[in-house]
């Protein structure tokens, strides 16, 4: 009778120090299969008394050898995503995103690494099978931005170096079912002739692919985790 007081005391002081979300936070970090971890964040957030959520807490989360120490960890992680956001905003902004659009990318960035992690999401690129010059033309020259004017040969010139030492790529979205495990381009997640990128998955070199991202993002928050 001690040890199940004990027990319980122990679950009502976790349960008092940490919300139901922080709560989900921890189910998610749960090995456990969608439709499980589905079924403890309803009732985790089941909107009834106390002593109900306490029963929801030492009947589901029983198998947690430490459930102190399992909230503890939620928090740390948090605190990482944290301070991971601000080193994606600093790199964001290094690349010359402006102020908004490096915040709003270095939230997509985190939530995509969560996808990636779980395999869930991935960029690929494929190399281009028509020539560059085929789709767009004969480069015309332009002024660049020093206002020093740059000749057709020598755009061109430039343009060659770039596909000889980089390719040309298309790049992709790429997501996964977590029930079924097939695989599927994402749709409008897709761009093509992408020339003049070191690694053109790179969201710091490519701004298509941070749209990519949040799209990927996107469709796993509006299917709730799951297939389309």
């Amino acid at each position: 009778m001690g040890i199940l007081a004990s027990k319980k005391q122990e679950t009502i002081t976790v349960y008092r120090r940490f919300s139901a979300a922080d709560m989900v936070t921890v189910v998610e970090m749960l090995p456990m299969s969608l439709e499980h971890r589905a079924e403890q964040r309803q009732k985790l957030l089941y909107k009834g008394d106390a002593d109900t959520k306490e029963l929801f807490l030492r009947r589901d989360l029983e198998s947690i050898a430490n459930l102190k120490l399992a909230m503890e960890l939620a928090v740390a992680r948090l605190d990482i995503a944290a301070t991971s956001l601000n080193r994606l905003y600093r790199r964001l902004r290094a690349h010359e995103y402006t102020a908004k659009d490096a915040l709003s990318g270095a939230k997509t960035l985190v939530a995509w690494q969560a996808l990636e992690d779980r395999g869930l999401a991935t960029i690929k690129a494929v190399a281009e099978e028509e020539n560059y010059f085929d789709v767009y033309g004969e480069p015309e020259g332009y002024t660049n931005g020093y206002g020093r004017a740059i000749t057709p040969e020598q755009e061109r010139a430039d343009l060659v170096w770039q596909l000889e030492s980089w390719g040309c790529w298309r790049v992709f979205a790429e997501v996964r079912c977590p029930g079924c495990g097939r695989s599927a381009m994402l749709d409008d997640a897709s761009v093509g002739m992408c020339a003049g990128y070191q690694d053109p998955t790179s969201p710091y070199e490519n701004a298509y692919v941070l749209d990519f991202m949040a799209m990927a993002v996107a469709h796993f928050e509006n299917n709730k985790g799951t297939w389309i």
